[in-house]
């Protein structure tokens, strides 16, 4: 039996890929703010989007928590999201900031750049 390959061309792009934020300000105590990764068109593919945090708090567990530095949104869906809580350290300090970037998407791109 003899058989033979046709292949298809995929014309279409990357999805790309925004952050948004819900829930500042947060509480030092306990207060959460949801991050959202949400693509521009449903994939076929997973697609994982890279974090990286800084600012002016200072993160693992002192003045918050994450639940993760990666968001994957899996195949058929188009957003995904992680949380960031609120530690109460003790220690006056003024208000303090917590920046989210994108550090790097596999399987789509980033909006922003």
């Amino acid at each position: 039996m003899q058989q033979q390959t046709v292949t298809i061309t995929d014309d279409d792009g990357a999805p790309s890929v925004t952050l948004s934020e819900s829930g500042s300000p947060i509480a030092e105590d306990g207060g959460v703010s949801t991050i959202t990764a949400t693509l521009s068109a449903v994939s076929g593919l997973d697609v994982t989007i890279d974090l990286a945090y800084s600012g002016t708090a200072t993160g693992g567990g002192t003045d918050y928590t994450v639940t993760g530095s990666q968001i994957i949104i899996l195949a058929g869906s188009t957003t995904g999201s992680v949380d960031i809580t609120g530690v109460d350290d003790g220690i006056y300090e003024g208000n303090e900031t917590v920046l989210i970037d994108i550090s790097s998407v596999t399987n789509g791109t980033d909006a922003s750049v």
